[in-house]
């Protein structure tokens, strides 16, 4: 059995042990997504579609760039300039 001291001295290196999130573009449309069925309170089904339609549409443009796997909705075309990351905005 743990003693409490021992408890917490376990617990303190789990949470600090971790990394912090950094964000990109993944997490700033999962942001947007969902303050979008908030703002007008979706119900669960509606909402899981709309944000599984989003996460379809961001893998296909994100697989655009490099074409490592097959596109699942439709294969697009990406500009030569195209960047995974966020552009300043």
């Amino acid at each position: 059995m743990f003693r409490p001291a021992q408890w917490t001295m376990s617990l303190l290196f789990l949470f600090g042990a971790g990394t912090p999130a950094s964000a990109d573009a993944i997490t700033d449309w999962n942001e947007k997504a969902s303050a979008l069925v908030m703002k007008h309170r979706m119900l669960p089904p509606q909402a899981e579609r709309i944000i599984a339609c989003m996460h379809v549409a961001m893998f296909d443009a994100v697989n655009s760039l490099d074409r490592r796997y097959q596109a699942y909705g439709v294969s697009i075309s990406a500009p030569k300039n195209a960047s995974k990351e966020p552009s300043g905005g």
